[in-house]
């Protein structure tokens, strides 16, 4: 381990019993950079984008099948941020996460909707590190409360919230847009990750589609696309979202 560098060791014989070779390691491997339906990938996923974006990275290893597995997360040491007395309580995404990506969103209205509040803080870090104003809204009915007082110009939801859920949310917006009179664009983001769940999302009324986790450049690449920020056309699956 060089000079300016920290490693956190992780025994995690509960999270993955068995990283055992040759077949599990390649799995194993796979864990960290794609998400697995109905399985424990997607929080190790995760880890993997959360450690990436501090500018770290994260391995594992294990001896053997039923000896557990050890996973090993190095970040770069930093001087000690000073205590902000205003502002995000979480740091844009750095800019090498978003580096090559030809999206302006600078003063760009944003509403970020999802349950999960690491999932709202990471998606906001992401639009505030191009230059986004970003509001939060942990549930349906705060979201509807954030559209009446301050119409946003992009949409970012979740579908799986409890009680009322991203659909219910759509249907909402669309609804909404009459009094507004302008078309909001939303992009579903979810772990629901299925061919059959982009579908359901973009015949409820999302106009994109991305399955958590996803990385901060499929997050900006998609808003710039859906908000005319990029130059890029729709993705495939996108549908055009009038000015």
């Amino acid at each position: 381990m060089g000079l300016g560098e920290a490693a956190l060791f992780v025994a995690a014989a509960t999270l993955i019993a068995d990283l055992s070779p040759p077949h599990r390691r390649a799995e194993a491997a796979s864990y960290f950079s794609v998400a697995v339906y109905g399985g424990i990938g997607l929080g190790l996923a995760i880890v993997r984008h959360l450690v990436e974006l501090h500018g770290g990275s994260v391995r594992g290893e294990s001896e053997g099948e039923g000896r557990g597995a050890t996973f090993t997360v190095t970040l770069p040491v930093t001087q000690p941020m000073r205590r902000q007395t205003r502002g995000p309580s979480v740091a844009p995404v750095p800019s090498a996460a978003l580096r090559g990506r030809a999206v302006n969103l600078r003063g760009l209205r944003a509403l970020v909707v999802d349950d999960d509040q690491d999932s709202r803080q990471l998606t906001r870090a992401v639009l505030e590190g191009l230059g986004a104003r970003v509001t939060e809204a942990a549930s349906v009915p705060d979201a509807i409360a954030e559209l009446r007082r301050d119409w946003p110009e992009v949409l970012l939801a979740d579908i799986g919230m409890p009680g009322q859920d991203g659909y219910s949310l759509i249907g909402w917006v669309r609804r909404l847009e009459a009094e507004q009179q302008t078309r909001l664009p939303a992009l579903a983001l979810t772990a629901y990750a299925r061919e059959s769940d982009r579908d359901g999302a973009l015949t409820a009324g999302f106009d994109a589609y991305l399955s958590k986790p996803a990385a901060p450049s499929d997050v900006a690449d998609a808003v710039g696309r859906l908000t005319g920020r990029s130059s890029a056309g729709p993705a495939r699956g996108e549908r055009p979202v009038a000015p």
